[in-house]
């Protein structure tokens, strides 16, 4: 008989798209920061997605919130790539980190995740949605901590 591996922030079968626990993402984005340092030939970004009234927008969906939610994880598992490190800081923030991108690529991705998350709402509320989107090329100094918290400033 097999015993199940204890979750150690590893992904999971269901967690097909790279999301991590924020510690874990934390130490991705590390790691990611020292190959960058030691290589010095490619580059890589990391991004934050917030949605400010999300509290509002979920009370709305009622029934339909779990179906919208499946939907929003669908956008953002087509928008990121399979080398993409994802974590949720929460149920309206996320950090995103991709990695051989540039910060104008990150751009571009951010829109998309910012019109897809438009699109989805007007087509299943009439609140407007708040998004904030930022993004910032990873930099071999950098402290991790710090960007992260940048990032997440709009967070409610």
């Amino acid at each position: 008989s097999t015993r199940p591996v204890p979750d150690r922030g590893y992904p999971r079968k269901t967690r097909k798209n790279h999301s991590f626990s924020i510690e874990v993402f934390k130490k991705i984005v590390n790691i990611e920061l020292r190959r960058i340092e030691r290589y010095n030939k490619t580059s890589s970004s990391i991004a934050g997605y917030t949605i400010q009234n999300f509290e509002n927008m979920y009370a709305g969906l009622g029934d339909d919130s779990v179906a919208f939610l499946h939907e929003l994880a669908a956008l953002i598992k087509n928008i990121l790539r399979s080398s993409d490190i994802t974590t949720a800081v929460s149920e309206s923030c996320y950090l995103f980190m991709l990695s051989d991108t540039t910060d104008e690529q990150a751009a571009r991705a951010m829109e998309r995740l910012w019109q897809g998350t438009q699109q989805l709402v007007e087509q299943n509320l009439t609140i407007t949605p708040k998004i904030t989107t930022a993004h910032r090329l990873l930099e071999s100094e950098e402290d991790v901590s710090n960007l992260l918290k940048e990032l997440t400033s709009y967070a409610p």
